[in-house]
């Protein structure tokens, strides 16, 4: 079995993902339009890419994350507003702005998230 020394496996799988973000972001753009009725897969997408940088999974990212803001599902929704917090990006407050969340409780969030972003993004 081929292994990786752990001291190397992060450069690795960080050449990897750096060599092939465009491949890995086109994926992920067809797999949650193919399977946008799994919530499930939606959460996991929605997840993942909240914990990478703003600037690596941009376009894609941002604009997965305004198509779940429009589920009827509220924990999508929630994951979606909790992925631009995480970015951090003063840059996505425009399209931002341009959406409100049916929810009252995701507004609440949503109200939240900008606020910080114009307070705290970079």
């Amino acid at each position: 079995m081929w292994r990786i020394p752990p001291a190397r496996s992060d450069r690795v799988s960080d050449a990897f993902l750096l060599e092939s973000r465009e491949k890995v972001l086109q994926w992920l753009n067809q797999v949650f339009l193919e399977k946008s009725e799994s919530k499930a897969i939606i959460a996991n997408i929605l997840f993942a890419i909240s914990h990478l940088e703003y600037e690596d999974v941009y376009p894609v990212g941002p604009t997965l994350a305004m198509l779940a803001l429009n589920n009827p599902n509220r924990v999508l929704v929630e994951l979606a507003i909790h992925a631009f917090e995480n970015w951090g990006s003063k840059d996505s407050i425009k399209y931002l702005e341009s959406y409100r969340p049916v929810d009252s409780l995701n507004q609440k969030n949503w109200d939240r998230v900008i606020k910080y972003l114009k307070e705290n993004g970079e």
